[in-house]
């Protein structure tokens, strides 16, 4: 089969990983964002990974909102006149507004219209979905695994990764990594922070500031700060506000003893696969999918707005790996979650929806 996956493998190395697993199945994979507006090719299936690839590609950001949802609409719909199968992976639902529907659900309906196969990580996922959109069909939902990140591996030791970041060795390392930071966030997981009983605490904060909605001024004084404090290693916090690229994830994770996942990270699937393919504990908030994404890896959870169990989770943490109970061995969890195993699924469920539109054809 030919298989169009709307996303350029530069962006997020673990496309690459779905790309070489749908390859062992012997089909032909297409990517980038020009071949799904573009392209004349007809494939098999196209697989969409995430509403946001739209937005950043070139041509289609100039255009005005109602004219890009068209756009999107008549590219779908030719698609499916052509007999692609559609397939949606739900990285997060946006829930319908009641007065005036904004340009991301519009855009998230249209997707939802067209799509034959939804993928979600959880059954929470399709509650949730169906809740909001009650006329998303059942059969289409399946759920399949957020994959490793094992394509940008590399082994660092935690010494050298630290002596990169220049923290101390003798440091317990928090790691909150997320790709979209604020200072409301900031102060949030600070205040948990140094609500631990830990005296070698140390909190890595690092991630994607938006100065999105910021006058240029207030734009060029925060981005100055935050090179100001990047470069601070005075203290017991480090934060490290800019575009993090995929080659410089080893050291942050090297470095770290720990990953704490604040209920505000807006790409918590993508933490949880990290901290695990590198063999870190995990600290979550018991909500939406990353229960389940965490099953098979050493974690611990916390309930949404519980500032008191979130300390109380990362002081066990701490405990179990100071006193050397912990078995930080991830091969069950990286068995669990190949993109190999995410793959075969996706394409049994193909297999059955060709069988089912067969039938019906017949009939």
């Amino acid at each position: 089969m030919i298989i169009l996956i709307a996303e350029n493998p530069n962006i997020n190395s673990y496309i690459a990983s779905f790309i070489e697993a749908y390859k062992k199945k012997g089909n032909t994979v297409i990517c980038s964002f020009h071949n799904f507006f573009s392209s004349k090719l007809i494939p098999d299936i196209l697989h969409i990974q995430w509403n946001e690839i739209f937005y950043s590609w070139d041509p289609f950001c100039n255009r005005e909102g109602e004219v890009k949802l068209e756009i999107v609409g008549n590219r779908l719909q030719w698609y499916k006149n052509s007999g692609t199968i559609i397939i949606l992976t739900i990285d997060k639902i946006i829930p319908p507004s009641s007065n005036n529907p904004n340009f991301e659900e519009k855009l998230f309906r249209i997707l939802l219209k067209y799509a034959d196969i939804i993928s979600h990580y959880c059954p929470n996922s399709i509650d949730y979905l169906m809740y909001w959109y009650p006329d998303t069909i059942p059969l289409k939902n399946i759920i399949t695994n957020h994959g490793d990140y094992i394509f940008c591996y590399e082994e660092i030791s935690k010494e050298s990764a630290r002596g990169k970041l220049n923290i101390s060795n003798d440091k317990f390392v928090i790691l909150n990594f997320d790709t979209r930071q604020t200072f409301k966030k900031e102060k949030n997981v600070k205040g948990i922070f140094n609500s631990l009983s830990i005296d070698s605490k140390y909190l890595l904060m690092a991630g994607d500031y938006s100065y999105e909605g910021l006058s240029p001024f207030k734009r060029y004084l925060i981005k100055l700060n935050n090179y100001i404090r990047e470069r601070n290693f005075l203290g017991n916090k480090k934060y490290i506000y800019r575009f993090i690229h995929e080659k410089d994830l080893p050291v942050f994770l090297s470095a770290s003893d720990v990953v704490f996942i604040d209920e505000s990270d807006e790409s918590a699937s993508k933490v949880i696969a990290l901290a695990a393919t590198y063999a870190k504990p995990v600290v979550y908030p018991d909500i939406g999918c990353l229960k389940e994404q965490v099953k098979n890896w050493i974690s611990l959870g916390y309930m949404k707005g519980n500032a008191h169990l979130a300390c109380q989770a990362i002081n066990d943490i701490f405990s179990k790996l100071n006193n050397h109970i912990v078995d930080l061995d991830n091969t069950k969890w990286l068995n669990e979650n190949s993109w190999v195993g995410r793959v075969n699924i996706i394409l049994d469920e193909v297999e059955k929806y060709k069988n089912r539109n067969s039938k019906r054809a017949v009939t």
